[in-house]
């Protein structure tokens, strides 16, 4: 997967667990299909106060998953490969749209040197029907401004359901270097509870303070 289609999968774990647990259904399992190609890119878990979404490189072989736990107020990202993780604290008064890519765009602005961005976030005010959902419509824009040249960079748009208030859908659009329009949505919805188990630290990770993506 190349920097930009990772970004835009980054992008979606920080819209899924941001908005994890204000939905009227508390237990259930779905897939992350990203829509063209019909690939399984993550798969979530949520039961009561607990949330996991687990993401898969290109082979289909699990990646990185994420364990969100609001009884504890902490945030854990695993990475298989090292078999590391690294733990952050979350306060519902950080889990803004805004503050979250922000934190996670100037991750990745590393790899654009001499760049500044700009953020712009809108709720549309539109509402539509996905995939049997009534969902609200909203909107992210990304610009960059590389050596006194602005650049549209990213714009995400995403449809979120009340029943899960998380996004049912997620299209992310691309306009700097390369073009490239990707669409996710939440399929194979099952309204079910899953095994305590997958919300805790498993054996054999080592804790780390920072972690490559």
């Amino acid at each position: 997967m190349d920097f930009f289609k990772k970004n835009v999968c980054f992008i979606l774990i920080i819209f899924c667990t941001g908005l994890a647990f204000g939905g009227t259904i508390k237990n259930y399992t779905a897939d992350q299909v990203e829509t063209q190609s019909n690939v399984l890119i993550s798969k979530v878990y949520a039961v009561d106060n607990k949330f996991r979404m687990e993401t898969f490189d290109e082979r289909g072989a699990l990646e990185y998953f994420f364990i969100i736990r609001e009884d504890q107020n902490k945030m854990y990202v695993f990475q298989v490969g090292s078999r590391t993780y690294t733990e952050q604290p979350i306060e519902q008064n950080n889990l803004t749209y805004y503050d979250q890519i922000m934190s996670i765009q100037q991750s990745f602005q590393q790899h654009i040197p001499g760049s500044t961005m700009e953020i712009k976030q809108q709720k549309l005010g539109t509402t539509e029907t996905v995939l049997g959902y009534r969902t609200e419509k909203h909107s992210v824009s990304v610009v960059y401004e590389i050596f006194g040249q602005k650049l549209p960079g990213f714009t995400y748009y995403w449809w979120v359901a009340p029943e899960f208030d998380m996004p049912v859908r997620i299209q992310a659009q691309a306009q700097i270097f390369e073009a490239f329009e990707m669409t996710f949505e939440l399929r194979n919805i099952k309204t079910a509870s899953s095994p305590a188990s997958l919300f805790e630290i498993p054996a054999g990770y080592a804790k780390t303070e920072n972690m490559e993506y």
